[in-house]
């Protein structure tokens, strides 16, 4: 799955499926989707969480997240997805740099995947 602007796939297509027998997904009923940097699976526990964590936790954490946006769970991330996604992709967030063009693509791959809790 392609991001705005980026190679690869627009998103469309088969491709987007989700494949539970997938080697290393980490279990659960959503496996992820494929992105278009090696065809590896993008999970929201293993590469989602951890990217936000680092690059955006500091400031969308609870009690006062600013913009009321909280990055610290799945369900709070999920109802913020594609505003997240589209303030990462546009280089507004984080404040401190922008996010590398492999961290903008497993985000942008995920959102595209419908943000699967995996």
């Amino acid at each position: 799955m392609g991001g705005a602007g980026q190679g690869g796939s627009n998103g469309q297509g088969g491709s987007a499926a989700k494949d539970g027998g997938v080697a290393g997904t980490g279990g659960g009923s959503d496996a992820g989707t494929k992105s278009d940097t090696g065809g590896s699976t993008v999970s929201f526990s293993k590469d989602i969480l951890p990217m936000l964590n680092t690059s955006c936790k500091s400031c969308h954490s609870p009690p006062s997240p600013n913009a009321g946006v909280d990055v610290t769970t799945y369900s709070a991330v999920k109802s913020s997805a594609t505003s997240i996604n589209s303030a990462i992709q546009r280089g507004i967030m984080p404040p401190t740099g922008a996010l590398s063009s492999a961290n903008k693509q497993l985000i942008q791959s995920w959102v595209t995947a419908g943000e699967p809790n995996n």
